[in-house]
């Protein structure tokens, strides 16, 4: 068979690449280290159905629903790659129903040769191998949007009410998971009325009302939450202004469509690229304006506009960390179909095969720059490799941050060596203020505390930047291995630098 033939032939070419995705994210996830984040939700998943729905409300400030199902999930098995397993499917699930949407609003002759780029996107890749909660997100945003399409924006009124049922349900679903989901659903109510559909609004808000009333038994948590997270230090410090909230989530949405790559020069190439997309996109609304302002165009302009404003009204308001490319899952599928959209609407073939190929070229490299070696930030199964290789591997082992401590637990025994640094992180109440070292005295303190029969320890530094606009005193470690250590052996690994140091007595 022909290349031409095959990929003519589109259940061929849709499971071909659905395939790839799946042996990607599968590889991924059984090769790639745990890090802080995966450790909290294995944490929280591997004990009763009370203890992932308190960990979720206390601990993670999250809705229940994701912990509560892994819950469930991980009783067949409580091994990472079996929990991992549950993102892996969400985003196939998800992929795959956001291709049937786009074959909704544009046809499948149209969207087929740009599967590529719903199905390779990194963000996508990335959410499969997380154990979090944002692959399944994925799905019920996918989800939300496809019945959104059938309930309330197709002319076909044989199976509204089971549509606008099934749409209702999701809705509740997916509040019950993440609380910015919320502005999905806003920004649903606002296509509805960029679109003129007045009667299918009315409906709208009528059932939103009926879900509100359902979410009634978390507003009280969701306000102590609110409480919360506006003392932390990231609402009081790193808070940027208006302006640099704006740049700083279409740096964001940008990272979505054209990946960060380690190639020097690139922000500036992918400031150039969009300046030609909106160039061209002039041309188009001059030349062809009906095949631009579509419903299916509108439609998904409407969401990303409420949403992008939404999570800039966060970031001006809380600060950058509540905004980061991760919580941007619900402004995926809008901005991804708005692009495949866009895509759709080129006239001259060979501009789309050249986008096409740029996406894919930067999704490549995207890749290798973030899973070649294949870790996630810390590398602690290789860290924990280096260690228990080493003829000290008996020597105590002292982890600032004091996070890093927990996943390397998951890699290292016997875990009594391992001192967190300045104390163990808590895990029944986030507290943001435990990484905090405030002297060097403290590592003094418990340098003289380990076992005078040997002065070598190993000290494991990770993350040492600032946390929620935090100085977490990581000058206070150098300053005592400088001036109390003498430094054995060194070996940096991703995100995480490990020492083998001999203590010598306070001076």
């Amino acid at each position: 068979m022909s290349m031409r033939v095959f990929f003519r032939q589109p259940g061929t070419m849709i499971a071909t690449l659905m395939m790839c995705q799946l042996a990607l994210t599968l590889y991924l996830s059984f090769t790639l280290n745990i890090w802080v984040d995966e450790y909290f939700s294995l944490f929280a998943t591997e004990g009763s159905m009370r203890r992932a729905i308190w960990q979720s409300i206390h601990f993670d400030s999250q809705p229940p629903l994701y912990y509560f199902l892994l819950n469930l999930w991980r009783m067949g098995d409580s091994s990472v790659l079996f929990a991992r397993l549950f993102s892996v499917i969400s985003v196939a699930l998800a992929t795959y129903i956001i291709y049937l949407l786009a074959c909704r609003l544009w046809g499948q002759s149209k969207v087929l040769p740009f599967f590529p780029i719903l199905v390779l996107n990194p963000y996508l890749i990335w959410a499969a191998s997380e154990i979090r909660l944002y692959g399944f997100l994925l799905l019920e945003c996918a989800l939300l949007m496809y019945f959104f399409h059938k309930a309330f924006l197709h002319d076909d009124r044989q199976h509204a009410t089971r549509d606008r049922l099934a749409f209702f349900a999701l809705s509740l679903a997916i509040l019950y998971t993440q609380y910015y989901a919320g502005f999905l659903l806003l920004a649903g109510a606002f296509a509805l009325m960029v679109l003129g559909r007045w009667q299918e609004l009315k409906v709208y808000i009528v059932g939103m009302l009926v879900v509100g009333i359902l979410f009634l038994p978390m507003i009280g948590v969701l306000s102590g939450q609110v409480r919360e997270v506006s003392h932390t230090a990231s609402a009081a410090v790193s808070a940027p202004g208006l302006t640099e909230s704006v740049k700083h989530v279409y740096w964001l949405l940008q990272g979505l469509l054209f990946p960060d790559n380690g190639i020097a020069g690139w922000a500036a190439v992918k400031d150039w690229i969009v300046l030609l997309l909106v160039l061209y996109l002039v041309y188009l609304l001059v030349r062809h304006k009906s095949c631009v302002i579509t419903l299916p165009n509108m439609y998904l302009l409407t969401l990303l506009f409420v949403l992008a404003g939404s999570f800039i009204l966060i970031c001006w308001k809380l600060g950058m960390y509540y905004t980061q490319r991760r919580h941007l899952a619900i402004l995926f599928f809008p901005l991804l179909g708005l692009w495949l959209g866009y895509l759709c609407s080129i006239k001259q073939r060979w501009l789309g095969w050249l986008l096409l190929a740029i996406c894919m070229a930067t999704y490549a490299n995207a890749l290798m720059y973030k899973y070649v070696p294949p870790v996630k930030y810390g590398d602690w199964e290789r860290v924990a490799g280096h260690i228990s290789s080493s003829s000290h591997y008996n020597a105590p082992i002292l982890v600032f941050r004091n996070t890093g401590a927990l996943p390397f637990s998951t890699y290292f025994k016997p875990t009594a060596n391992i001192i967190p640094v300045p104390n163990a992180f808590g895990l029944d109440h986030f507290d943001a203020q435990s990484p905090v070292l405030e002297s060097e005295q403290l590592l003094i303190d418990m340098a003289e505390k380990l076992d005078k029969s040997s002065n070598h320890f190993w000290l494991l530094t990770y993350a040492t930047g600032s946390w929620l606009g935090v100085d977490i005193g990581a000058r206070f470690v150098e300053q005592f291995v400088e001036t109390h250590c003498t430094v054995i052996e060194q070996k940096k690994f991703v995100g995480t630098k490990v020492r083998l140091v001999r203590y010598n007595q306070a001076r």
